[in-house]
């Protein structure tokens, strides 16, 4: 059962890191156009304050609130052990047998059937490589907020 559970905690954490990549380029996407808006004020009419001020707190401001917003939707829907179980069943055809041995209650386990489905998810649980199947990597979509920021980089040039 130990290798069951460290290979579900691995998958779990790389499926959570996986989701905060994924909701990453869209809430910094999303906060450099609301950044945009508020850059672009001064620009049409006067407002007594100090440009750099006012440029500084716009886009540290609305950074901080993508990130809080990144965090907060990467931890409120990550997987559970279960979940991520399924996945790694998923992933390396192993027709639920991590998720299955995971799920059973304690006298379940106890059980001849169940004794011998843990002892089964566990030898091929030891011989897996999750971060094999999970991995991270550069997406197009981590390029999708060059184009606001490169926008918010001319309006500070723009008098």
């Amino acid at each position: 059962m130990d290798h069951i559970n460290r290979q579900t905690r691995v998958a779990r954490r790389r499926l959570t890191t996986e989701r905060f990549l994924g909701f990453l380029p869209w809430t910094i996407s999303i906060s450099l156009v609301v950044t945009l808006v508020g850059l672009a004020l001064p620009k049409m009419m006067h407002l007594a304050v100090d440009p750099v001020v006012w440029f500084s707190s716009w886009v540290g401001g609305c950074a901080v609130v993508a990130i809080i917003t990144n965090f907060c939707l990467t931890f409120v829907g990550r997987p559970s052990m279960a979940n991520a179980a399924v996945e790694i069943d998923r992933r390396f055809k192993m027709r639920e047998r991590l998720s299955s041995a995971l799920v059973l209650t304690k006298e379940d386990r106890e059980t001849e059937l169940g004794e011998a489905l843990v002892a089964d998810a566990n030898a091929r649980a030891e011989k897996l490589d999750v971060r094999d199947a999970f991995q991270w990597g550069f997406t197009s979509r981590l390029l999708l907020p060059v184009l606001p920021a490169s926008l918010a980089a001319a309006l500070w040039f723009i008098p």
